[in-house]
């Protein structure tokens, strides 16, 4: 799916019903869940959750919360009465419970997304703790507020990430999209956002150099949506301070080099030395 498309399957999502979105890294998959969350508080003119989990830096015991012992408290259970599920309320005696941690969201009254970002490069355990909140929208009989969703994203190839293969009944659980935004959505993007109109205008014409090529080697530096934009607040905070990159090319191919490999900086180069014009400011007083 594209963004756009990815967008309307985000915000149309039934309750109790989660997403995994896949594909390489610099996408803009974290990206695309946050725009969607900003939507949703605008569709609905109130405020919108988003909480973001990297499962990866988590322990299985900060998503469970600490055990704590309690003299006296209220249990929820579900019980079926007459074929019908219901909610019983017990009072019970010194017991073992699990304190939530900070970010669970406790409002049964709000929205938000929570989302798990690097599904895949957490622990076993992390991911097994997932399956439960994934489909059934809760943690130790503590229910997730009605009207938040569970999304999750991940890199898809083992071959070139240091992953963890998802187990099937895990993958099963969710509706998976496999994300692939078109060029003119990043340029669309990026001209909201203010990137350098050089690398607009050099993406535009070399649309293949804006993403991770389909083979890559361990360990060498490639372009992606996301080096392209810190390239360009890169650019634009030196030139803010008097030194434009682009007015030094031999410079510039060692600091593009950096964001989207050497190979593109050179293109990069090219098209800045023969294509694209920088203006000082004489130039522009003057002759414009």
């Amino acid at each position: 799916m594209d963004i756009k498309q990815t967008k309307r399957t985000l915000m149309g999502l039934p309750p109790k019903h989660s997403v995994l979105i896949e594909g390489r890294h610099g996408l803009g998959k974290s990206e695309v869940v946050a725009q969607t969350a900003a939507d949703m508080s605008a569709k609905l003119g109130k405020p919108f959750g988003f909480i973001d989990i990297r499962l990866g830096q988590y322990e299985v015991g900060d998503l469970i919360g600490i055990p704590r012992a309690r003299d006296r408290y209220t249990v929820t259970h579900k019980v079926y009465n007459g074929g019908n599920l219901e909610s019983q309320e017990v009072v019970a005696e010194n017991v073992t419970v699990h304190d939530l941690p900070l970010w669970f969201p406790r409002d049964p009254d709000s929205y938000g997304y929570m989302f798990f970002d690097e599904l895949n490069r957490g622990s076993r355990d992390t991911q097994q703790w997932t399956m439960q909140i994934i489909l059934d929208y809760k943690s130790n009989f503590i229910e997730v507020p009605e009207n938040w969703r569970v999304i999750a994203a991940c890199n898809d190839d083992q071959d070139v990430y240091s992953i963890l293969n998802l187990d099937p009944a895990l993958y099963d659980r969710f509706l998976v999209i496999k994300f692939q935004p078109t060029v003119k959505e990043w340029l669309d993007y990026a001209e909201k956002i203010g990137v350098h109109d050089a690398i607009i205008k050099y993406v535009s014409k070399f649309s293949s150099d804006l993403d991770v090529p389909e083979k890559v080697e361990s360990g060498k530096r490639y372009p992606s949506r996301r080096s392209w934009v810190k390239l360009s607040n890169t650019i634009k905070y030196m030139a803010e301070n008097k030194d434009d990159p682009l007015n030094d090319l031999d410079y510039l191919i060692l600091l593009s080099g950096g964001y989207v490999g050497s190979s593109v900086s050179v293109n990069f180069e090219e098209f800045i030395k023969k294509e694209y014009k920088v203006y000082n400011g004489e130039e522009i007083l003057n002759n414009f």
